[in-house]
């Protein structure tokens, strides 16, 4: 079960961070930060509760070391 309520329509984990997207496309992040895998500006500790990312997502995974995303703004 993932804190922040309900809407989920993807979830991603590896490592010691995991990351999610809501239908309202917006996009979290929660877990380990040693090397800045939480995408929030700076490195170190560790979020217990999903941390809302600035902007609107397609998409968002993340492997052992990293997380990576594509905003709105890109048509592919």
């Amino acid at each position: 079960k993932v804190s922040g309520g309900t809407g989920w329509v993807y979830i991603s984990a590896k490592g010691s961070h995991s990351c999610g997207l809501k239908n309202d496309n917006t996009a979290y992040t929660w877990g380990g930060n040693d090397r800045g895998e939480l995408g929030l500006g700076k490195k170190g500790g560790y979020k217990t509760t999903p941390q809302k990312l600035p902007g609107q997502w397609k998409f968002i995974t993340c492997g052992l070391r990293y997380t990576c995303a594509i905003d709105m703004s890109v048509r592919y």
